[in-house]
């Protein structure tokens, strides 16, 4: 059984060679062996884009999944400062808060 489909397997990839050579011969015969070599520039190209398509997918799903947690901590943070009254915290405050930090911090490294 295993004879038989190394044999089969072996069939395969030479029928697969054939063709691509009878491909090859019609394809320079008809001028279309520059369409054929720029579709196969396009199809890698597809493939890249796709890989990085997932990639960059991947940071998304790992962005969003930081901000569901950063949600959670400003609701438990809130209901331990009873401000679940309030609808949000003062964005301009936190932001306030935040370029503070950040200047203090370069301010540290710059000593």
């Amino acid at each position: 059984a295993r004879l038989d489909l190394h044999r089969q397997k072996d069939e395969v990839a030479l029928q697969l060679s054939r063709s691509e050579e009878r491909n090859a011969w019609y394809e320079e015969g008809h001028g279309l062996a520059d369409a054929v070599r720029y579709q196969k520039k396009l199809e890698a190209d597809v493939f890249r884009q796709d890989h990085d398509v997932q990639q960059l997918q991947g940071r998304i799903d790992t962005e969003v999944g930081r901000c569901k947690v950063l949600q959670k901590t400003v609701l438990m943070l809130k209901e331990k400062a009873n401000l679940m009254d309030e609808p949000t915290l003062a964005e301009d405050a936190v932001r306030e808060a935040m370029e503070a930090h950040s200047n203090q911090l370069q301010a540290q490294n710059t000593e």
